[in-house]
């Protein structure tokens, strides 16, 4: 975080803009901003003068070639002509009766109903209200309402057409609503009373619809004396007298001092009746609806119960949404994963730790509840879990009100003004000018991790019309923007800038998203809304300047905001810069931005879907292979200090050369399958990659139809377009898909590193136990004699071994998460080499739970469960053992090895289920005499991720390496002893040259420790293969008959190193395995087998294990 703790008053400057603005029109209470009538089509309001990015952005960094005049803007459309269009909603009373009120927003396609019409109902009284227009001028986003008869629990069709503007009739008005006698309050414990009574109704803050079927308008007032509370009503009047109310708490002003939380118990009465009373602590900057359970709105009148139902199918089609693939029938679990029920500032489905890593339902350009209300066609529980999680949103930090015009802060009003960060979101910047806002005390609220924002409030508003949740938008984008440094941000203009670290590549993408979101959703009569399109315009021609009107890589790469290596070649993660890809494509679709940008933004996105296209080759020279599309990390550019800004690079020339640097396979036959990256789940990053190529095939960008038809004639693509019906949030296609072909044409992922642990004297601790059932006890002190195929394997030769694939052994009860993770995810495995079997234990994080154990035996050419699953894996909780005594599941990385002479498993260190940024400080064994889990030190090593632990036979000692130092752990006296402090990367894996007494680490380079001296070097050797420096953990092991250092990391290529000449030699003379290792590691699942002098290899869950031959 650079953020400057200091408290800084506003600036002069600062507080005189906002006074002008104010001045100029930007407070609520006036009603310029009103529907006037059933059809709106009111342009949206001037601003000033933009400032143009390649002025003002480009003069602060570097300097670089003069950027290209921008290109001229493209004609605006013409008028779409009207044509019939086949559209519905759905409505259903579970209590029925006549003129029942009910109100929607309906999304429209683009030229349906153009300038001059509208929409009216059949089988119901209607008005509509538009509120945003297509450039064509035809509506995009209208507010449907009216009364219906309908039968109880009886949906009932509501068929739209268009129809020509009919005359004005006269709207709701506030004078209707004071009729119906109406009163409200709200109490908040001590801090006082917000009352609405008679003529309170004559003053609202803002008028959001006007129609002779309903009318809505908001209203404020400040709870007592406080100068931060403050109770919202918004209210919809229908004809008939019926008044159905929304009511919240807020606690958010921007500038005011000393915001802190309120705690009280808060009561919301309508006509007299209490309607919602509960304790609440609202923490600063939150918000929180007065409502609970499954009453989602209060009504003044008996509530009608009306749930609407869209045509799920065209709302898709009007692009304001992707297009899922997903089938959510009526019967489907997903349902049960809904939130059904509101609870204040509790978070429903949103995540419990808003930044962790791995998969979440929240995160993509809609989180799942979103998604689900589409692909079931707008099933009723989905609606509500719509509703209820944009109302959770509440319980983030928000929440900012400008308390001079009582909206969301206007943008160009503060182009210094900063978050000061105690609101609970995180990385927040500096302010040139030293201008914050105030620091909060009385605590924190939930931690809001830009990089991992769900959209918030966007589909509550589609769907429901309800203005609370367009405000829900605006407030996080402007949070989005607060957050920033002003320098970073570029003052007003908005910027989120993809390498800088307060946003990280993903953060800028999701920002982006969300700021194109409430851009939509402002009204065109809205004078906020100028602000939010200055903002997107700005952001779209910031980085058409950035990367498309001077020169730049040639991939489509957007600068990443970190190097996941330690040196060349520049490294980062690709699915983030996927879904940067994905939210400019969505913003193509959305239409929000000035027409004036709209060059500029096909030109970017032209060059932008290179790198998701440019990914998905067919494996010939100048390509990337499309089976290994979806790689957790990827070279950006051969050298780490490449010049971005200036464009002069180095870069790779096309993403074939990137592909041999790296020794990526070359193969991608049409349906071939699909390789790493979780190619069979709808979670995994090929997930992540297929909304980026979905736009791109939309947008015909150069080679995406070709790319589109191999990853979906992939072998094992049915399974993960099966995964979208379970999992839907990546699941986005095309609008026209293209067909599968078997031929087609060429065009022509880590967590972060822990800090280093700080150096621990010698740990010794007790011991404790948990019995889960295993093999019969012990086993032979030898292994028999080596099956007559490795027996007769050749020098330099790999052999597969048939029905060796873990799924085939998996346990019956299925365990949580990913089965896939096993293998997969930073987990490794060791040799028994009494019993001639590579061990594979592994899961963690939010990947796997399951902590059983796997074999493959070599004696009879199996793979087997040794070790069944805990009954309680479903319960852990980021502590290393699990409530019967066995250890939660976690990443193992290269920390498993096997104690000979005790006839022992043993584990150190690891990242836990589910928290995954927990690692685990704990030793564990397994006895194999005893089948027992054995927790040998609670804390042994400072906590860390990829230690590695390797048995020496000739001391009975296990030599360890964290990241900071070097140990040594006895098994008899149960301590570790630390040998020296050696700082090492955390992607290593290392085995011991038991000739020469040497702990030799490779992953960055060839990293020795001497054992007689515990001194370090790096070794300077010869022909060294990308393995050795690619910081994926390679397999590792050291043949005593051949006397080599030998590693695999992928594909048929096996190298050896001789430990005296330092010479690298490529020693496989004929065909093996083909698939890529996980980008995450190989760690100990390459291992020797010392009994039958060969190498056992497992690299999937759904591969078979091979064995290889180096010497005879």
């Amino acid at each position: 975080m650079d953020l400057d703790s200091r408290r800084i008053a506003l600036t002069s400057l600062e507080a005189l803009t906002c006074l002008f603005v104010a001045a100029c029109g930007g407070g609520g209470g006036s009603p310029s901003n009103v529907d006037n009538g059933p059809v709106a089509s009111v342009a949206p309001a001037p601003g000033p003068t933009d400032p143009t990015i390649s002025d003002t952005i480009l003069a602060t960094r570097p300097p670089r070639p003069e950027p290209a005049p921008a290109p001229a803007p493209a004609p605006a459309p013409s008028p779409t002509p009207a044509a019939p269009i086949s559209l519905s909603f759905g409505l259903t009373s579970s209590v029925g009766g006549s003129a029942l009120p009910f109100t929607l927003g309906q999304a429209l396609r683009q030229g349906d109903v153009p300038s001059g019409k509208i929409l009216t109902a059949s089988g119901a009284e209607s008005q509509f209200v538009v509120k945003n227009r297509w450039p064509d001028g035809s509506a995009k986003y209208a507010v449907i309402s009216g009364r219906a008869d309908l039968t109880a629990n009886s949906p009932k069709t509501i068929a739209l057409s268009v129809a020509a503007e009919p005359a004005a009739t006269a709207a709701l008005s506030s004078a209707d609503l004071k009729t119906t006698g109406i009163t409200a309050s709200i109490q908040y414990g001590s801090f006082g009373t917000a009352n609405w009574t008679t003529t309170d109704w004559d003053k609202p803050e803002q008028a959001v619809v006007s129609g002779p079927q309903m009318s809505a308008w908001t209203f404020r007032k400040p709870i007592g004396n406080d100068p931060h509370l403050v109770g919202w009503l918004e209210v919809r009047a229908y004809k008939g007298g019926r008044v159905e109310v929304l009511p919240w708490v807020e606690n958010g002003y921007l500038r005011v001092a000393a915001p802190t939380n309120k705690a009280g118990t808060v009561t919301f009465t309508l006509g007299g009746m209490p309607r919602f009373s509960q304790a609440l602590n609202l923490l600063n900057h939150q918000r929180a609806v007065l409502a609970s359970g499954t009453a989602l709105t209060h009504w003044f009148g008996n509530d009608p119960k009306v749930t609407p139902r869209h045509d799920t199918a065209y709302l898709m089609a009007t692009k304001l949404v992707p297009n899922y693939r997903a089938n959510t029938p009526a019967n489907s679990a997903l349902f049960s994963r809904l939130a059904q029920a509101y609870t204040p500032l509790e978070r429903s489905n949103l995540p419990v730790a808003m930044g962790d890593t791995g998969y979440d339902a929240s995160i993509g350009l809609l989180p799942e509840w979103d998604v689900v209300y589409l692909t079931s066609g707008g099933d009723p529980r989905a609606w509500n879990a719509v509703i209820i999680n944009g109302y959770a949103a509440g319980r983030y930090g928000t929440h900012f009100r400008d308390e001079t015009t009582n909206r969301v802060p206007r943008i160009s009003a503060y182009p210094n003004l900063v978050s000061e960060g105690s609101n609970g979101v995180n990385g927040t910047g500096t302010s040139t000018k030293g201008t914050y806002t105030p620091t909060a005390t009385g605590g924190m609220p939930p931690t809001f991790g830009s990089s991992h924002q769900p959209s918030m409030g966007y589909m509550a508003y589609v769907i429901s019309g309800w203005n609370y949740f367009i405000e829900e938008a605006q407030q996080v984008a402007f949070s989005n923007y607060l957050k920033n440094g002003d320098n970073t941000r570029f003052y007003a203009q908005g910027v989120f800038e993809t390498s800088a670290g307060a946003n990280t590549t993903r953060g800028a993408a999701w920002a982006i998203r969300t700021l194109a979101q409430a851009t939509v959703l402002t009204p065109d009569a809205d004078p906020l809304r100028n602000e939010f399109v200055s903002s997107l315009s700005d952001n779209v021609s910031y980085y058409y300047n950035r990367y498309i009107a001077v020169p730049s890589n040639p991939l489509g790469l957007v600068q990443p905001y970190a190097n996941y290596g330690s040196g060349d070649p520049l490294v980062s993660a690709t699915w983030q810069d996927d879904f940067f890809t994905a939210t400019f494509g969505y913003i193509k679709d959305l239409a929000a931005h000035k027409d004036s940008v709209q060059t500029q933004l096909d030109g970017f996105l032209s060059w932008k879907y290179r790198s998701v296209v440019g990914r998905l080759g067919t494996g010939a020279a100048s390509d990337w292979s499309y089976r290994y599309g979806a790689q957790y990390t990827t070279p950006y550019a051969p050298k780490a200090n490449t010049d971005w800004w200036g464009g002069t690079g180095p870069w790779y020339a096309s993403w074939g050369e990137m592909a041999r640097a790296v020794g990526v396979p070359m193969s991608g036959n049409p349906g071939d399958s699909l390789e790493s990256g979780y190619p069979v789940l709808g979670t995994g990053y090929w997930g992540n990659l297929m909304p980026a190529l979905a736009y791109a095939v939309d947008h015909n960008a150069a080679g995406a139809v070709a790319a589109w038809q191999r990853v979906t004639s992939a072998s094992n693509w049915p399974q993960q377009a099966a995964d979208y019906d379970v999992n839907p949030v990546w699941g986005v296609k095309p609008r026209v898909e293209p067909p599968p072909s078997s031929v087609i044409t060429t065009p022509t992922p880590t967590p972060t590193p822990a800090p280093a642990p700080s150096p621990i004297p010698v740990v010794t601790g007790p011991q404790s136990a948990g019995t889960i059932p295993g093999t019969p006890a012990a086993g032979p002190a030898t292994s028999p004699a080596a099956p007559a195929a490795i027996a007769s394997l050749g020098a330099g030769k790999w052999m597969e071994l048939p029905n060796t694939k873990i799924r085939s052994v998996l346990p019956s009860t299925p365990q949580r998460g990913y089965p896939s993770a096993i293998v997969d995810t930073w987990n490794g495995g060791t040799v028994d080499t009494a019993r001639s079997r590579l061990l594979v234990w592994g899961g963690g994080h939010s990947d796997y739970y399951g902590n059983e154990m796997y074999a493959l035996d070599l004696p009879t050419l199996s793979i087997k469960r040794i070790v069944e699953p805990s009954p309680k894996t479903g319960q852990s909780n980021c502590t290393s053992a699990l409530s019967d005594g066995t250890p939660t599941s976690r990443h193992t990385y290269d920390g498993l090895t096997y104690l000979a002479h005790a006839d022992r498993f043993f584990a150190v260190n690891g990242s836990l289920a589910p928290c995954g940024g927990v690692s685990d400080a704990a030793t564990w064994t397994y006895d194999y005499k005893t089948n027992a889990w054995i927790m040998m030190l609670a804390r042994s090593l400072p906590d860390g991720f990829g230690t590695m632990a390797v048995y020496d036979a000739a001391t009975k000692q296990v030599f360890v390496k964290d990241t900071a130092a070097f140990y040594a752990y006895s098994l008899e006296t149960n301590s570790y002893r630390k040998l020296a402090d050696h700082a090492v990367d955390y992607h290593l894996s290392a085995a011991i040259d038991t000739k020469r007494r040497k702990f030799v680490m490779l992953g960055n380079g060839v990293q020795v420790i001497d054992l007689s001296t515990n001194e370090m070097t790096t070794l300077q050797t010869t022909n060294a293969p990308g393995l050795v420096s690619w910081k994926q953990s390679p397999g590792v092991a050291y043949d005593p008959v051949a006397d080599r250092i030998v590693a695999w990391h992928g594909g048929s290529e096996v190298w050896a190193l001789d430990m005296d000449t330092l010479v690298w030699t490529q020693v496989a003379t004929g065909p093996g395995p083909t698939s890529a290792a996980p980008y995450q590691g190989t760690f100990g699942r390459w291992g020797y087998i010392p009994q039958y002098n060969v190498f056992a290899m497992i690299n999937s869950i759904d591969e078979n294990a091979w064995v290889f031959r180096l010497s005879k």
